[in-house]
């Protein structure tokens, strides 16, 4: 009796282990990877809606969920209008609106304090960056990469333009970044844990993408040729490049700093020889001091000299000021679909909200 009971207790667990095994096979399988998409857009509203259709058809039926962050950088046409109207149709749709245009790299660090994704991207809205490069992107990730980066491997851009990038990528890697792609990089993927360091960096003028580079996480690279813009006009103005190429090698870079010391010693060398030149002259072959148009040439170049080491000491003195000032990185004004951003981003004080919830 007590056999037959023993028989049955062991066939019942027997039966309730391979039920529960395989019940957890079906959970885990049921479980979707997580996948936020930042978009910063600045007087974008042609392209609001050509940029979601052609995400929406590039992602189709991928095995992923998607949660779409767009951040409206101070835009003054209808851009955020058009960006809520998808967020009534698609709940998977977030929107932020900052109260002036910050830049770009401001917009996408507020997008980015919002998220609650596995991995987070980040794109473009113009469409110069192919939306089908996620997908590209997620297969990379999931292969255990924790940062994918999309490299351009040409441009359709005019020729003046492309040769000023390309200088100005060659500079980077000359003096801040030698593994820096040759085109250059705005688009990728990270890892939650490459995110969560990122978020704890209270540099104000952070850069995500090229901090995300500068920590050294295992990474690939996903090639792809960057687009002509086809709606709107860019507002990434020569000024602002040249904006964050400073940004860029302030921030990563001692070069200024060092070839400000190397001038001075070289400065003082130069002018000991001159010095003991003089001298000679004077007491051995019986000359005349240099009349005053080389002393004011030797005047005005050594001026000029020391108004371009002020001028790059003071860049680095300026970031310091509003790094200590706390100056927001940005202010949100009104968000859009979004309830649990705030409570994400408190402790960051980086961040500067006002809630407007709709």
């Amino acid at each position: 009796m007590h056999g037959g009971w023993r028989l049955t207790h062991l066939l019942a667990t027997s039966i309730w282990n391979d039920r529960t095994i395989k019940g957890t096979f079906l959970l885990q399988a049921a479980k979707c990877d997580l996948i936020s998409v930042v978009v910063p857009a600045y007087c974008e509203e042609d392209n609001v809606e050509p940029f979601y259709n052609a995400l929406m058809s590039a992602i189709g039926e991928e095995d992923f969920d998607l949660e779409l962050i767009f951040v409206d950088d101070g835009s003054t046409d209808r851009t955020y209008k058009y960006l809520c109207t998808i967020a009534d149709k698609d709940p998977r749709v977030k929107v932020l609106r900052l109260s002036r245009n910050f830049g770009t790299h401001a917009a996408v660090t507020a997008g980015i304090n919002c998220t609650s994704g596995d991995a987070v991207a980040m794109i473009s809205i113009d469409l110069q960056d192919p939306p089908d490069l996620i997908t590209q992107f997620v297969d990379k990730w999931r292969q255990g990469y924790n940062v994918v980066l999309g490299v351009r491997e040409g441009r359709d851009d005019p020729f003046s333009k492309r040769i000023l990038t390309g200088v100005f990528y060659w500079l980077l890697r000359k003096i801040a970044f030698p593994n820096l792609p040759k085109e250059g990089m705005d688009t990728g993927l990270f890892d939650r844990k490459v995110i969560n360091v990122l978020i704890r960096i209270k540099e104000h003028d952070v850069i995500p993408i090229y901090a995300i580079f500068s920590l050294g996480f295992d990474s690939i690279s996903v090639a792809y040729r960057r687009r002509k813009r086809q709606a709107g006009f860019s507002g990434w103005t020569m000024g602002k490049r040249l904006r964050m190429a400073v940004d860029l090698i302030t921030t990563y870079s001692a070069v200024p700093i060092r070839l400000i010391s190397l001038l001075g010693f070289l400065g003082s060398i130069i002018s000991v020889l001159l010095g003991l030149q003089i001298i000679y002259n004077q007491l051995v072959l019986g000359l005349g001091s240099p009349g005053w148009p080389s002393i004011m040439a030797l005047i005005l170049f050594i001026g000029s000299v020391q108004m371009l080491m002020l001028g790059i000491i003071a860049e680095y003195l300026w970031r310091t000021n509003r790094q200590v000032k706390g100056y927001p990185r940005y202010v949100v004004v009104e968000e859009y679909n979004i309830s649990e951003c705030i409570e994400e981003t408190e402790a960051n004080p980086d961040a500067q909200y006002k809630s407007s919830q709709d």
